[in-house]
């Protein structure tokens, strides 16, 4: 059976350093907790590790010290830019809690969550309709406030037991190998596996020739297995920041939220 991922190699010898101190920094427990606010009558809650939210816009009740970052919190999805399932290793073959298949499930999951879509009409101003028209870019997504999501993970192993693999090669092959097919819907759109394989969105333009555009997974992408030595984790946070760049965020749902506390419907038109 031909494997779903595709494999390209990749080097920027200025990110090593970049790539080595975010290495360290995903070794560290980091935990928050992710609410779509939009649902707030169902409780609908999605996400369980790290997430960057728009801290101006929605400044959290507990008002948590910037530094302590380790305290679940309930963060409304509208305010959410990026979800990322934190992984310390992750296994490939399986769907146990440490799988790769579980990290997709839950990204995923994340991805899923229902919030009003931001158009070129409402990017400016999520308050305010523009009437403009702008043009379509097959490689961009048609909508400017999508959630990025993405898995990091220090170390791989093939499965649970195994001890962690620990060449680029082994691992490429280990993916290579795997039944994982990405989510057709929700798909993860960064995919860090160790310090030298990073798994990132490409399109075929053609038969021979891959394009890079969009840091998110579109339904016209595919995720293709990076080598990258050393640079892993410097392209993944490289692609975030490239996804935030981008990311314009809507409207808050405020009327949902008062109203939840004085038990009052909001005004179906807002929502």
């Amino acid at each position: 059976m031909k494997s779903p991922l595709n494999t390209i190699s990749i080097m920027v010898p200025s990110m090593k350093l970049l790539s080595a101190k975010c290495f360290d920094l995903f070794s560290q427990n980091v935990s928050v907790y992710v609410e779509a606010s939009s649902l707030l009558r169902t409780k609908k809650k999605a996400g369980d590790d790290i997430i960057i939210y728009n801290r101006n816009r929605f400044p959290t009740l507990r008002l948590i010290d910037n530094i302590g970052f380790a305290q679940k919190e309930y963060i409304p999805v509208e305010a959410v830019c990026a979800y990322i399932e934190a992984k310390h290793s992750l296994v490939i073959e399986g769907d146990g809690g440490q799988s790769l298949v579980k990290a997709a499930a839950q990204v995923a999951t994340a991805k899923g969550l229902p919030r009003e879509p931001v158009t070129a009409q409402t990017a400016l101003d999520p308050y305010l309709y523009l009437p403009i028209t702008a043009p379509e870019r097959v490689e961009y997504p048609k909508v400017y406030n999508l959630l990025f999501v993405a898995i990091f993970a220090r170390q791989i192993r093939k499965t649970a037991n195994s001890a962690p693999l620990n060449s680029s090669k082994e691992i490429k092959q280990a993916l290579l190998d795997s039944n994982y097919h990405p989510d057709k819907v929700h798909p993860p759109d960064l995919i860090v596996a160790g310090n030298d394989v990073a798994l990132i969105p490409f399109i075929e333009t053609s038969s021979t020739l891959r394009t890079y555009a969009s840091p998110f997974c579109l339904p016209n992408s595919q995720l293709m297995v990076c080598e990258c030595k050393g640079l892993a984790f410097a392209l993944g946070i490289c692609s975030l920041l490239y996804a935030l760049d981008t990311i314009r965020l809507g409207k808050m749902p405020w009327p949902s939220i008062i109203g939840e506390t004085l038990g009052i419907e909001p005004p179906d038109d807002f929502i």
